[in-house]
């Protein structure tokens, strides 16, 4: 599913099924209620926000790349994987963002240099169920991280990471 807009433009999932593939491009799109996709998100060129941002959920079970813009609420965002690419954006959720796979590349966080990430306080969980790796930019560093996964599972991290607060690393 493609949408493309030079308005700001809400979308709701409240039909039956959810959406496959959202790719986004244009101005500001705002989802409503809980919004769930069943594989990839793509945005690009645009701010994709919560329509309230006090209890507006966002669940992608693939791969989230950005070129665009997310811009977090107070609620939970569940990501396979999330990758900024150069120029995007993510602006975390002050609850809590899980990571629950990887991309076909090993790493379930991929910030290319000259993304942006906004940790707003937040949890970044990393839930993954294979070996996997995580990778900020210099600069850009986690409010919390929380690390669930089975003992033989190993977490790599890519670049030195700063942890505003803590880490929880439960096996």
């Amino acid at each position: 599913f493609n949408i493309t807009t030079s308005t700001t433009t809400k979308i709701d999932d409240d039909a039956s099924g959810d959406i496959y593939d959202l790719e986004i491009a244009g101005t500001d799109v705002l989802w409503e209620d809980n919004f769930e996709i069943d594989n990839d998100l793509f945005v690009s060129g645009t701010r994709f926000r919560p329509n309230t941002p006090a209890s507006d959920q966002l669940l992608v079970r693939g791969d989230v790349t950005l070129d665009g813009k997310i811009l977090g609420g107070g609620v939970t965002y569940t990501f396979g994987s999330l990758t900024i690419n150069s120029g995007g954006t993510y602006s975390a959720t002050s609850g809590v963002t899980t990571i629950t796979n990887e991309t076909d590349g090993g790493k379930a966080i991929d910030f290319q240099s000259g993304a942006t990430f906004t940790n707003n306080t937040g949890l970044i969980n990393i839930t993954t169920p294979v070996n996997t790796s995580i990778e900020f930019n210099s600069g850009e560093y986690a409010h919390d991280l929380e690390i669930a996964v089975p003992d033989e599972i190993r977490v790599n991290q890519l670049r030195n990471t700063i942890i505003d607060k803590y880490i929880i690393i439960t096996l």
